[in-house]
């Protein structure tokens, strides 16, 4: 009773406000007086009180003055997972300490860190990296190595640019930096040389490093660096090192910005390439007066590490000896300024040392950091320990954490979290919680490995990385983002869902082998099976038609029968023990039906489960697919479906255990070049409810096929036909569907993690199932690869997910759907929208968490595909089709988004009203609203009265006749001479005789080619004996015998058929052509305008 009273306090703490369970209401006295009322003697546990249902209600209602009765109920459902009807103290003390115990789990997996693979970024250092820094003026990561080079990287951890830094004091080869510091208000960095020098480099996006100033006649070698700057006022800042003697060196500056050191008079007017060397003796001669200088012993031994503490105005340095390990330097306060502020020509004052704090350590300190919001102090110890120091307590360490086996070279905190990182040289990350002092996770073996290692890191807290340098190789540590509010329902992605009807019992599998049971009523996980197969990975979860019994399979090649109690009472072993994968398995009547990794099946007989294990028998038939089976689905009375990875289907006749028949529509061809993806069946599903569909019947579709493409498909199973087909989701490699048990919904869902029409899951869908509660009302559980169990209504609203800390009521939701359906039939939809925001939290919370689309009703069903009537006509079967078409503006999710973005759309202002549009004035017109030249403003064309004929008609031979031919007829002597009555002149009364205006006629023989002319004209005496009106030639056929007409016509046709074209006219034959056409006067009268070709007969 102590045990659970101390849990149940300090859990008290951690339980949130919204949090609405009644056991999380109880407190100490609460329980003690449970405890109390459950001691009077009974038939329970130890002889002490049990108590029923009515009366544990009863009970906790006259103890507790908080709850519900309603929620006593369902308190002692969760007790009672044995269903006896009882509940002892044993029983409700088991149960609280289970949920603590969850809880605990939960809290600990969200406070462990998780991260990704390591990176080994491309360093182009050669020697050990000494420091590793982020700039935040430029958005810049900087490391500097031990030859000098300083590497700038991007955000995306490639390096941009790479420099020098150089010293005149040393050659090249004895260059040795040993650390530096960055300077961010006034854009240089600071670098240490065992030379005994400090250069100051200015330092850009471009990384010139151009060093102006150096301090040089250092007395001791600087090895360590630290800078800090006022934010309030950039010119103040402070430039802090240790050296090898031990002692802590700081120089002051009020007008840094300004002028970091005065240049000698003989230096004034030199180029600004130019380094000047300032001597450490004049700072401190005051010879050299923007600055001031302060030296002091604080370690008998190097200083490894110094850091100036703003709000302690204290410096920190460390080193690996005992009596002095860590030294806190408290400064001395300084006067208030004066409102007028310090002259600008005035000395920075000298601050001095006030007292010193400090701190033993057995063996040293390599590293320290300082926590400003806890005001504690972490050290890197030489003897493996991780100590927490108060700056203020130098007797004994707040906190000792242990756990390193080698000496630790580095600490830092991460204060979002409250977290400590420390490394140690054997190369093991640990993470420690402060708060507990304890270690929440250890990393090793992931580093590389080497001898002497010069060991730097850096954790970046704004991006979560975690920089570790060994010698001159860089890495890279990303923690993942924790989404928030994310509900985990397993540890591992799950591989699939199904639902208990009998028990109403959701039923979860996850790869890494555990099984949960829920409740779907509240979420509630009542059973939840560990490394169900050991160590193999599971691969599918199967349930048996009735419902007691459920199957797994592994990659092990093993399947496993349960019962909803947890009790595994079979093992099958598939393929003769070796390890393949188990990809689908088929319940039949007499047998178990397991598919794989292989273009044939197992079977396992019931007649062989007397024993635990079971081995597989021999099936009759041979392998029938080309390519592995990857599902299959029974088919009453003694038929099996399987699917392939081609997209075939083969019916197997389980009496002969023969193919019998094959669905070859959609499969892959062997001539075709497509993908495999396109064909692969995913799911088959008999549509059992379809009872007028029998054996030998070519009408209906009672299977249900899915897979590459996003397609799904109906088929006859029983005269292996495809009656159609529809794509359910776009642009999908494949798909996994289920089918509610009336066969009235069907549910898909696909890899871009969508269900339906709403986004379900941030990962691929691995699982459907459906869930028929309260009076039909349907309910779809999903699983997938992110881990999650979710559960939704219909519509795309969800309900909560599995292992959620909050149970839900779904009688509850089920009512407020009701009720909800119910009003917004009547109201509008902005009225619905806020009664569905006044549901309560179970519908309201779930839209934001689950980013649902939407969506309008459902109008098509699975049922709306039946059969037609067999002795149905052409019309009717138009007509049944034509009941499928929707509107796709209304019912599509497409139309109304495009009608809603409309009119959202700021309409445009038209200049003025335009009239007589072609589209308003269609109608009217008698046009048809539609075509290609709809648009276009036809009408009938304007008469013409005076036609005006081109010139080449007027006159063709300035066209059509070269000069020659124009000379020799105008020089002919042939032509005769026309009489005045023949072309119409006149004569006056003086008889005069008045030429007329002589138009030519123009005819075909002037504008054509006589070759033209003369094919027309055999053409026509060609079809003289094939025109049926040709008198004579009909009549003079049929006084004549048939073979003598028949003899005569093919004479006949031979001889006009068998004289060839003329060839072409010359000059001289062309000229007599046009005189004895002059000649013909009377032939020019009857060529006239308008005349038919077949009225023109040879000459």
């Amino acid at each position: 009773m102590a045990s659970l009273a101390n849990r149940f306090s300090r859990e008290s703490h951690t339980t949130s406000a919204t949090d609405q369970k009644v056991e999380s209401k109880l407190n100490v006295r609460d329980l003690e007086a449970i405890q109390e009322g459950f001691s009077c003697p009974g038939k329970g546990y130890d002889n002490k009180l049990a108590l029923n249902k009515e009366q544990f209600t009863e009970a906790l209602s006259l103890i507790l003055n908080r709850g519900t009765r309603q929620e006593f109920n369902d308190l002692f459902d969760k007790i009672d997972i044995t269903g006896d009807g009882l509940v002892d103290w044993d029983k409700f003390a088991s149960h609280l300490m289970l949920e603590f115990y969850e809880r605990d789990d939960r809290m600990k997996k969200l406070s462990v860190p998780q991260w990704k693979d390591l990176k080994t970024l491309n360093s182009p250092h050669k020697d050990a990296i000494q420091k590793i820094v982020f700039m935040k003026n430029m958005s810049r990561y900087l490391t500097v190595s031990k030859e000098g080079l300083v590497t700038m990287w991007g955000l995306d951890m490639k390096p941009q640019r790479s420099a020098k830094a150089t010293t005149d004091a040393c050659r090249p080869r004895d260059l040795w930096v040993t650390d530096f510091a960055v300077m961010p208000n006034i854009n240089k960095i600071a670098v240490a040389f065992t030379s005994k020098e400090i250069a100051f480099c200015n330092i850009s996006i471009k990384l010139e490093l151009t060093c102006q100033t150096k301090l040089c006649d250092i007395i001791d070698t600087p090895i360590c660096l630290d800078h800090w700057y006022n934010p309030e006022n950039p010119n103040e800042c402070i430039l802090a090192w240790g050296d090898v003697g031990g002692h802590l060196n700081a120089l002051f500056w009020s007008q840094a910005a300004i002028n970091l050191f005065e240049k000698p008079s003989a230096l004034v007017n030199e180029k600004e390439e130019s380094t000047f060397n300032v001597s450490l003796s004049d700072i401190i001669q005051k010879v050299a007066k923007t600055a001031t200088y302060l030296r002091v012993k604080v370690h008998s031994d190097w200083v490894r590490q110094v850091k100036y503490i703003p709000q302690l105005e204290a410096f920190m340095t460390c080193a690996t000896v005992w009596n002095s390990s860590l030294v806190i330097s408290w400064l001395e306060k300084l006067p208030p300024v004066s409102a007028a502020g310090r002259a600008p020509d005035q000395l920075p004052e000298a601050r001095i040392i006030s007292r010193s704090s400090v701190f033993t350590v057995h063996q040293g300190i390599n590293a320290f950091d300082y926590h400003e919001g806890q005001n504690q102090i972490a050290t890197a110890g030489v003897n493996y320990h991780v100590c927490l120091w108060n700056p203020y307590v130098v007797s004994k360490p707040n906190g000792l954490l242990r756990g390193h086996m080698a000496s630790v070279v580095a600490v830092q905190f991460q204060r979002s979290k409250g977290r400590l990182i420390s490394l140690s040289r054997d190369r093991v990350l640990r993470i420690w919680d402060v708060q507990l002092q304890v270690c929440l996770q250890r990393m090793t073996g992931v580093f590389p490995k080497g001898l002497e290692v010069v060991t730097r890191m850096l954790f970046h807290e704004d991006k979560l990385r975690l920089f570790l340098a060994f010698n001159s190789s860089l890495t890279m540590l990303e923690m993942k983002v924790k989404v928030r509010d994310r509900v985990y329902s397993h540890e591992k992605p799950l591989v699939g869902v199904i639902f208990n009807s009998a028990f109403n019992q959701v039923i979860s599998a996850c790869q890494g082998g555990t099984i949960s049971i829920w409740l779907v009523d509240t979420g509630q996980r009542v059973k939840n099976i560990s490394r169900s197969h050991n160590d193999a990975e599971l691969t599918c979860l199967v349930q048996d038609p009735n419902g007691s019994k459920f199957y797994t399979g592994s990659t092990d090649g093993t399947i496993k029968i349960w019962d909803m109690n947890g009790h595994c009472h079979h093992t099958l072993i598939c393929f003769g023990g070796a390890h393949a994968e188990v990809g689908q398995v088929v319940i039949l009547k007499r047998a178990v039906i397991v598919m794989g990794n292989s273009n044939h099946f197992t079977v396992f007989r019931t007649t062989n489960f007397r024993d635990h294990y079971v081995y597989p028998s021999e099936w009759k038939g041979g392998p029938e697919h080309c390519d592995d089976v990857l599902t299959g689905v029974a088919l009453p009375p003694n038929g099996l479906i399987t699917g392939s990875y081609d997209g075939e289907l083969v019916v197997w006749n389980t009496n002969s255990e023969c193919a019998a028949r094959r669905m070859t529509q959609r499969c892959k061809r062997m001539n075709e070049d497509f993908g495999d993806f396109l064909f692969n069946v995913s799911r088959l599903i008999l549509l059992t409810e379809r009872k007028h569909i029998g054996s030998g019947s070519k009408r209906g579709a009672n299977l249900v096929s899915c897979g590459g493409n996003g397609i799904v498909r109906f088929w006859n199973a029983y005269s292996c036909i495809l009656i159609g087909e529809f794509l359910a989701h776009a642009k999908s490699s494949n798909i996994i569907m289920a089918v509610d048990p009336t066969n009235e919904y069907l549910a898909t869902g696909d890899v871009e993690e969508l269900l339906s029409q709403w986004q379900a899951h941030v990962d691929l869908i691995s699982g459907l199932a459906f869930c028929p509660r309260f009076e039909r009302r349907m309910f779809v559980v999903t699983c997938s690869t992110d881990c999650g169990v979710s559960l939704w209504t219909l519509e795309g609203h969800k309900i909560g997910t599995f292992g959620q800390e909050v149970r839900w009521k779904l009688e509850a939701i089920h009512r407020d759907i009701g009720a909800l359906s119910i009003a917004s039939s009547d109201a509008s939809p902005v009225q619905a929208e806020t009664m569905l925001e006044s549901a309560g939290p179970d519908l309201k919370d779930q839209r934001d968490s689950s980013e649902s689309i939407t969506t309008p009703p459902l109008e098509f069903r699975v049922d709306n595909i039946q059969p037609f009537p067999e002795k149905a006509s052409l019309n009717e079967i138009c007509d049944i089709l034509s009941t499928y078409r929707i509107n796709a503006w209304k019912h599509t999710l497409l139309g109304k988004e495009y009608q809603e973005g409309r009119m959202r759309k700021r309409q445009r202002k038209q200049p003025h009203t335009i009239s007589e549009l072609p589209d308003m004035s269609g109608e009217r017109y008698g046009r048809p609203n539609y075509g290609p030249y709809y648009y276009l403003q036809l009408s009938s064309f304007d008469p013409i009265e005076d036609l005006e004929q081109p010139d080449f008609m007027e006159h063709p031979e300035d066209y059509f006749m070269d000069t020659e031919e124009l000379n020799s007829l105008s020089n002919s002597a042939d032509i005769p001479v026309l009489r005045e009555e023949d072309y119409g002149g006149t004569r006056d009364q003086h008889n005069v005789y008045n030429e007329p205006e002589v138009k030519k006629k123009i005819d075909e023989t002037t504008l054509f080619p006589g070759y033209l002319l003369q094919f027309e004209r055999q053409m026509l005496r060609t079809n003289r004996f094939i025109n049926p009106n040709n008198q004579m030639q009909t009549d003079s056929a049929c006084n004549k015998s048939p073979d003598d007409a028949q003899s005569d016509m093919t004479t006949q046709a031979s001889s006009i058929l068998s004289e060839q074209l003329p060839p072409l006219k010359t000059k001289e034959t062309r000229r007599t052509s046009t005189q004895t056409f002059r000649n013909k006067k009377e032939k020019d009268k009857v060529m006239k305008r308008g005349r038919t070709k077949s009225s023109f007969s040879r000459p």
